[in-house]
């Protein structure tokens, strides 16, 4: 037995001998093992200023914190972002004052190397033809806020402007070399809800398209801007009409009522039917009306009333996942394209992706 091992060890030495003869003589290296690509290189650091505005009634106080706080969150845990480089507040703190304020606090340590996101949730006006942010006392106008992120000292600039005037607020904060993400269009006004899907999508790593490990702007904004659509679709008043009650909603999906249960919990406004059903899959739906036939189902629908917008050409001028065919993703495939810049921009990575 132990001379049959000893034959068994003394033919796989020789094979092996052989084989490293013969490639040294072939001209062949020893194989290597593939070394991973390195990460792209973020030679600078990240900076954030994080604003939930005047509450007003309920529930929109609970969202701007909640949105805040769990961005903030993300940002430290996931995008690794120092907490000292971040400053959040919300409510009766965030004054146009303590805003400005915060920009030139974070402005001393930031280098143009470096990236700073500018995240806000409130409501908003359009007063004598100009955007504003409410705030606590006097409230900002998009020139004014324009200028503070035009003086701020990083260049790579990410704006979630989620407020209600976002849109209009897209023509004076767009610049060649900052990427902006507004929750509604030009006179939209309405109270969006995009930020819940934006932090979900980043949260649950679901915004991630090519499942690569890392969520860029765009990948981010797609898969928001999509989801708050379907979202929104799946709903249908069932209120009868001859109470004048226009209060109660069904919509069938898990997520879809858990969103609805969250958001619109203890509001008059909105009721949810018992019917709508939780147990079922939060299913793909039209946006428009097949062949343009409204019927009674579709005048009892909820209508879109926010369509979130990406700019990141500096041309003032968001584009939309939301198309005359339906929902289109926007690609950015090469530079000058719309989401080029954002398709490279990633929250916490202060230098852009390799294409």
């Amino acid at each position: 037995m132990i001379l049959r091992q000893r034959a068994f060890a003394t033919t796989m030495y020789l094979r092996l001998l052989l084989f490293l003869c013969l490639g040294l003589a072939s001209g062949l290296a020893a194989p290597v093992v593939p070394t991973p690509p390195a990460p792209p290189a973020n030679q600078g650091q990240t900076y954030a200023l994080l604003i939930g505005g005047l509450p007003g009634q309920e529930p929109y106080g609970r969202w701007y914190s909640d949105w805040t706080t769990r961005l903030q969150a993300y940002l430290t845990k996931t995008a690794h972002v120092p907490a000292d480089h971040i400053i959040s507040f919300s409510g009766k703190d965030a004054t146009f004052e303590a805003v400005t304020a915060a920009f030139a606090k974070l402005g001393q340590s930031a280098k143009p190397q470096d990236q700073f996101i500018f995240f806000i949730a409130g409501h908003g006006e359009m007063g004598s033809g100009v955007p504003t942010l409410t705030l606590p006392g006097p409230d900002p106008t998009a020139p004014q806020v324009a200028a503070l992120l035009n003086a701020f000292p990083a260049k790579n600039q990410v704006v979630l402007n989620f407020s209600a005037s976002s849109g209009d607020f897209l023509k004076a904060l767009s610049a060649p070399s900052r990427v902006t993400i507004a929750a509604t269009s030009p006179t939209e006004l309405e109270e969006p809800v995009y930020a819940e899907f934006f932090l979900r999508g980043l949260e649950s790593k679901r915004a991630d398209a090519d499942k690569n490990g890392t969520i860029t702007m765009l990948e981010a904004y797609n898969w928001a801007a999509t989801q708050t659509a379907l979202w929104i679709a799946r709903w249908q008043q069932t209120s009868d009409p001859k109470e004048l009650d226009f209060t109660t909603w069904k919509g069938d999906g898990k997520e879809t009522v858990e969103i609805f249960e969250k958001l619109y919990a203890g509001v008059p406004s909105r009721k949810l039917d018992p019917k709508s059903d939780r147990t079922a899959a939060d299913a793909a739906v039209a946006l428009e009306p097949p062949g343009g036939q409204v019927t009674p189902e579709w005048v009892m629908r909820r209508a879109i009333d926010e369509h979130a917008l990406l700019e990141d050409c500096g041309q003032g001028i968001g584009v939309s996942v939301i198309a005359d065919k339906g929902i289109q993703p926007i690609l950015g495939q090469k530079p000058g394209d719309p989401g080029y810049l954002a398709g490279h921009t990633v929250l916490g990575q202060s230098g852009s992706l390799t294409p």
